[in-house]
């Protein structure tokens, strides 16, 4: 998803230049979910229209498949990362409260200058 970014009075573009995704391998069923839930699998998809959702491996930390999605977002963009103003990691499984996910994502991918937000 390359979009053009919007010019700044300095004249440097600011906005998202791609975004990254990384799909982790484990893929769980409704069942699984509402069994530990303790629901009706039907009632999960009706309420939420999910089926299946994928889980990190027992190995896997939430900031694992967000670098590789942040080396995903830099390739299509076609950007080193130590270019990146700015790392946005969405999600609602932080690895711990602080630092935010995106401070490790921020060194592994090589990112010193860039800003972080979770």
């Amino acid at each position: 998803m390359t979009e053009h970014p919007v010019p700044t009075p300095g004249g440097r573009p600011i906005g998202p230049l791609a975004t990254g995704s990384y799909p982790p391998a484990v893929t769980v069923s409704n069942e699984l979910v509402a069994e530990r839930a303790g629901m009706a699998p039907e009632r999960i998809s009706a309420k939420t229209g999910i089926h299946r959702r994928r889980y990190a491996a027992d190995h896997e930390a939430t900031s694992d498949p967000a670098v590789e999605a942040a080396r995903a977002a830099c390739a299509d963009a076609g950007i080193r990362a130590d270019q990146l103003g700015r790392i946005v990691v969405a999600t609602s499984t932080p690895e711990r409260p602080r630092p935010a996910t995106a401070c490790p994502v921020r060194h592994r991918i090589g990112a010193p200058g860039a800003a972080v937000r979770e």
